[in-house]
């Protein structure tokens, strides 16, 4: 009966409803959060109060891990966005396990992201991993998440989430066939799924800030885990 009469009787909507800070909130009586990375406690919904003393130590934690992995760091001049992505790749410890760049102190001002998708892409093809890497992933000037074909870099495909379900239908690919560019605008907040030994290029400079690092290195949500930087 449920199958056959009740559930046909139910209205549905393909689309995935957006939901972000402020009107998550207003869908509930009551909240309890509980967030990793607490300096941006100052954008929270006017119905969340912040307690520091339950938060101390949350963002050395994240530097813990990076210490423990013994995260490399090195020092690159930038002439141009072509020959920077070119000497970043060719400097990873294990570019087969790339998977993201996160652009903290906007290395690539000035340049279009279609254009750094379309330069990685290159770089991608030179030196092939298995699986395949399919598409790399950007926001547009319009702020929408969009896919560029690997191999066909003409081929743009706009994406109405960054849901990880949804992303590998609309693209027939999974996160570790993608490729994650995040402007210095999306480093904070945007959560796109990476596989789970993934490894991120992070830039930063000497005026990027402690909270934008602390921030920028959470895109990879494991990184407590397998993932690297």
């Amino acid at each position: 009966i449920l199958q056959n009469q009740t559930l046909p009787l139910i209205p549905q909507n393909a689309k995935v409803l957006h939901s972000d800070a402020i009107n998550h909130a207003d869908m509930y009586r009551s909240i309890q959060a509980i967030s990793g990375t607490p300096g941006n406690h100052s954008t929270f919904h006017q119905r969340l109060k912040y307690n520091p003393d339950t938060s101390k130590g949350t963002d050395d934690y994240i530097v813990a891990h990076l210490l423990d992995k013994n995260t490399p760091l090195q020092g690159l001049g930038y002439k141009d966005a072509t020959s920077f992505i070119k000497n970043v790749f060719s400097k990873s410890s294990d570019p087969t396990k790339v998977r993201a760049i996160i652009d903290i102190n906007a290395t690539f001002n000035g340049v279009p992201n279609i254009d750094i998708a379309r330069i990685i892409a290159t770089e991608l093809k030179k030196k092939p991993v298995s699986p395949p890497i399919k598409q790399v992933l950007f926001f547009n000037e319009e702020q929408i998440l969009c896919a560029l074909d690997v191999q066909n870099p003409a081929v743009i495909t706009p994406l109405g989430s960054s849901d990880v379900n949804e992303l590998n239908r609309l693209l027939q690919s999974k996160p570790n066939e993608r490729f994650t560019y995040y402007d210095q605008s999306h480093t904070l907040g945007t959560d796109i799924k990476q596989s789970s030994d993934a490894k991120a290029l992070v830039f930063v400079d000497e005026k990027t800030e402690y909270q934008a690092f602390i921030q920028g290195c959470m895109r990879m949500r494991e990184l407590s885990q397998n993932q690297n930087l």
